[in-house]
């Protein structure tokens, strides 16, 4: 089938891991958990790693255990200065711009913090729609659910029509199982013989040229 969305993770897969915002967003969740939920600070980290691994999120987790406003909760965790640390990308902008598939964003952050990073690297005009994870609560990735409510917001009946670009293994085996097309967005780029594997995003263009030349595009 051709494929005709393009769906994008946001945080290390649009800029990659090494630019440090997610250690950032990991410090303001342990000063969440610290200052508003009373955790201890030498119990903290293995606390928050405890719940991703449960939940999916540290969000789930914390909505699970302490009932706390989602919204609130990211506010405050991705109140970082992104512009320190994700340079514009305008070389990615001029790959999107010049496929002509539909391109979303389908991640577990917020639809705040999403725009503000699309914005820095330049490419907010190039996205066509954006997923949150408040559009699929009381679900995340990599739960099926969280997928099938997303694909619904996308008015999407066919997962084999979409291709998913990702940092999260995780994330993408759920997308393989629903049928779709995966790339691993992986900047160590340590070969796993599954997948179709990019060390920067910025490498999609000639992939992307060659198979959907195959498609017929």
């Amino acid at each position: 089938m051709p494929t005709t969305t393009l769906i994008f993770d946001l945080d290390n897969t649009l800029y990659p891991a090494s630019a440090g915002v997610w250690e950032l967003i990991r410090q303001r969740i342990d000063l969440f958990m610290t200052q508003k939920l009373q955790y201890k600070l030498d119990e903290v980290c293995d606390a928050r790693d405890k719940l991703y691994r449960e939940y999916g999120t540290t969000l789930r987790g914390l909505q699970t255990l302490h009932q706390i406003n989602p919204e609130d909760y990211l506010k405050f965790v991705h109140e970082i200065p992104i512009q320190n640390f994700i340079q514009p990308n305008p070389e990615l902008k001029n790959i999107l711009n010049q496929l002509p598939q539909r391109k979303v964003i389908f991640t577990n952050s917020d639809r705040w913090h999403t725009k503000r990073v699309l914005e820095q690297l330049g490419i907010l005009d190039e996205i066509d729609e954006i997923v949150d994870v408040l559009d699929v609560l009381p679900y995340c990735k990599p739960m099926e659910a969280a997928y099938h409510i997303a694909l619904k917001k996308l008015n999407i009946s066919t997962p084999s029509d979409c291709m998913m670009f990702e940092d999260s293994l995780n994330n993408l085996i759920t997308a393989q199982q629903l049928g779709m097309k995966t790339v691993f967005i992986n900047e160590h780029q340590v070969q796993q013989s599954d997948w179709q594997e990019l060390k920067s995003i910025n490498e999609i263009d000639q992939m992307i040229i060659n198979y959907f030349h195959e498609e017929g595009f």
